[in-house]
């Protein structure tokens, strides 16, 4: 998720009510960007992108030994935070006036609700919308990055390569492309309120 901040208050979240209480404090500025999830495949190339456009960037990272002190090291400021909490930096955002909230979800997503991971993103995109705010929502369809691990990897090493059978096909993205994208879409007034999908040129079946 990532939040494009335009705002003259602090917000503090409270624990699992989902409350919000604003409190007077350093103004967000409008090229001020809050990434959540800023140290996996996709967060990072966001806050470098961002980072090389100009932008304030603050990361939401989980607080763990080191994960994001290649983050520090190219300038983004970083907070530890609990990862509870979806629901209340949705509310706060709206609190504060924030200017806009991109949320990253999964394409067919509300086509299969019996997968846990599936039906949280669905239900995500609901609440946003609901919520009034500004906001896009991506759907992705799979990472171009994670088929090195999967694929790539075990082949040069001589091992097996783990697979399914089904006819499922997956149009891959490298997630630079993604983050170019991504702020292609940030800067597009026309786009506010719309759900994008986002997918490689060419779809592929784990056989293939």
């Amino acid at each position: 998720m990532l939040i494009c901040g335009n705002g003259d208050v602090q917000c503090e979240c409270g624990g699992g009510g989902g409350c919000c209480e604003l409190a007077p404090g350093t103004p967000v500025r409008p090229t001020s960007i809050l990434v959540v999830g800023a140290t996996g495949t996709l967060g990072r190339q966001i806050v470098r992108r961002a980072l090389d456009e100009g932008y304030e960037v603050r990361c939401l990272v989980r607080p763990r030994p080191a994960p994001a002190d290649f983050l520090r090291d190219w300038g983004a400021t970083v907070v530890n935070v609990d990862w509870e909490g979806k629901v209340a930096l949705i509310q706060c955002a709206k609190a504060m006036g924030i200017q806009k909230y991109v949320f990253y979800s999964i394409h067919n997503c509300d086509k299969h609700p019996e997968v846990p991971l599936m039906e949280i993103k669905y239900c995500t995109e609901k609440f946003l919308q609901d919520s009034g705010l500004t906001h896009i929502v991506i759907r992705l369809c799979g990472f171009m990055q994670g088929l090195i691990g999967q694929y790539a990897v075990p082949i040069l090493e001589e091992k097996s390569v783990w697979g399914t059978d089904a006819l499922t096909r997956i149009a891959y993205m490298d997630t630079q492309d993604i983050a170019r994208l991504t702020f292609i879409a940030l800067r597009n007034e026309n786009i506010n309120g719309k759900l994008l999908t986002f997918s490689g040129p060419r779809a592929w079946t784990t056989k293939r």
